[in-house]
């Protein structure tokens, strides 16, 4: 009777953590595309059109496994906009709380799996990313699942232990396959497995002194491999590589403390404390998800790119030992004092939860407001009007103008050499097959081969980062006349002249 009510209740509980997480998670599915959405949105139509995830002349393998999906959305809803697209991170997304919270309710309790499965479905960033065309919301899922299957296999019986490591494998080879850095995660995981494997075979001084003598001499002789290899130099290389649009973030050691400060607040910075009550309540899962997120946090932290998806997967760990040690600090409170002040410093507490950063943002996101500017093009059509058939088209946002209104020429990207093979003016991005120029003296020769042509930009890279003071000067020393649109988010500009140098481009 107990297991069957047992049963009963996970199933409630699981069924109304989707039903919340979904309520939480369709509001911006109308939203203007975030740029990186259309490498998925494009290449998807290709799939469609094609069987190959074409975008132009170019080609994008990055992810592809989410791409196919993207595109099976497409064929099956016959529809081939963002909305439609952004259905695979929305089931992902909604799903990453209900995988937490029926994990937490086999392992911590009833209470525990509610509050993580609150922190999960009030998560700002999770609800970005589950609509965002973007295999994060997927990655995130594959990691957690692999993970929850791994320490549930460290009690389990043998034949029950080798399926649930065949799961924890296939899970975290698709989330590899998302994204690489998911290999940092999956160390944290590895590292809190084997600390509850060590506390449980290892007994007295003398084998904890073995142990760590082996784990030493491990440590000394990987060290020695990577050294003489030269692989060091090359993990390090990758692992601290940035675009050249992203490098004011490489020493930015403190990043994810900040955004983890402004987004949860007070929860943030009672995490140390926390973790106390956590230990005292579920020592192993909290030993467990502490190694998980403080490996992922310190790696990610010191490592070269930064934005808050990177550190996405390893925060449902967070939200896990927030809940234990919330729920573990409760019941110490209720032990020592009077039903009645425990009541209200109960009261107190979830009061201040309610009124923290990420409760009120994540109601607008909810109600699709307060998204960060993206970039509107979607009445560019309208702006550029006969425009549009300018005989040569250079952009600055290449996916959006490809989204929005098609074809171009070249890509003026100064931040986007970096990417390229080589990273040099005229090479092309394998991605679209178009030639990409990032330099001045670059654009120049652009002009003195096409006298007559359009260039679709944005006013905050026309003005605000300083291009137009760059570029407007060499339209004038060749004589061309120059005319500008702009509505909102989109700037075009239209040059018309006489070839006045000798064409050099590749």
């Amino acid at each position: 009777m107990t297991g069957a009510t047992d049963r009963q209740r996970t199933t409630i509980v699981v069924a109304l953590t989707l039903l919340a997480a979904l309520a939480f998670r369709l509001g911006l599915l109308d939203a203007p595309g975030e740029f990186d959405e259309f490498y998925h949105l494009l290449a998807a139509r290709g799939l469609v059109d094609v069987g190959l995830p074409r975008i132009m002349d170019g080609e994008y393998w990055r992810g592809i496994l989410f791409t196919r999906m993207v595109a099976a959305v497409f064929e099956l809803t016959g529809s081939q906009g963002l909305p439609a697209a952004r259905l695979v991170s929305v089931a992902a997304g909604v799903a990453i709380p209900a995988v937490l919270v029926w994990w937490l309710l086999r392992v911590a309790g009833t209470g525990s799996a509610i509050l993580a499965g609150l922190f999960a479905v009030l998560w700002p960033q999770g609800i970005l990313e589950a609509q965002f065309v973007r295999f994060y919301a997927v990655q995130g899922l594959c990691f957690l699942a692999g993970a929850t299957a791994l320490h549930i296999a460290l009690d389990a019986r043998p034949r029950a232990r080798l399926a649930l490591l065949t799961l924890t494998l296939g899970f975290w080879a698709l989330a590899l396959h998302f994204q690489i850095s998911t290999a940092i995660g999956i160390a944290g995981s590895l590292g809190g497995a084997a600390m509850l494997l060590a506390r449980r075979f290892v007994h007295g001084p003398r084998g904890w002194i073995v142990l760590g003598a082996i784990l030493v001499t491990l440590l000394m002789l990987g060290g020695a491999v990577v050294v003489f290899s030269g692989l060091g130099e090359k993990a390090v290389a990758f692992y601290r590589w940035t675009p050249e649009h992203a490098e004011h973030l490489r020493d930015y050691r403190t990043f994810y403390f900040d955004q983890l400060e402004q987004t949860w607040g007070p929860l943030w910075y009672a995490t140390p404390g926390l973790m106390v009550p956590a230990l005292w309540l579920r020592p192993r899962l909290a030993v467990y998800c502490g190694a998980v997120f403080g490996t992922c946090f310190i790696a990610h932290s010191f490592g070269g790119m930064k934005a808050l998806r990177y550190l996405s997967y390893a925060m449902p760990f967070l939200f896990a030992i927030w809940a234990l040690g919330l729920v573990g600090l409760v019941q110490l409170i209720f032990g020592m004092m009077r039903p009645a002040t425990a009541i209200g410093v109960g009261a107190a507490c979830a009061a201040l939860l309610l009124t923290a950063p990420f409760a009120w943002r994540s109601l607008e996101l909810a109600r699709g407001q307060s998204l960060p500017p993206r970039g509107d093009w979607r009445a560019a059509q309208e702006v550029l009007g006969d425009w549009a058939d300018a005989p040569y088209v250079a952009t600055t946002r290449e996916l959006h103008h490809l989204a929005h209104i098609g074809p171009y020429d070249i890509l003026f990207g100064p931040g986007r050499i970096s990417e390229l093979i080589p990273p040099e003016d005229f090479a092309n991005d394998i991605r679209t097959g178009r030639p990409v120029v990032g330099s001045t003296e670059g654009w120049g020769r652009v002009l003195d081969c096409h006298p007559d042509g359009l260039l679709v930009t944005s006013p905050y890279f026309w003005e605000v980062a300083g291009w137009g003071a760059r570029l407007q000067p060499l339209f004038d020393a060749r004589g061309y006349l120059t005319e500008m649109r702009q509505d909102g988010a989109l700037l075009a500009l239209r040059w018309t002249g006489t070839a006045g140098a000798p064409c050099d481009i590749p």
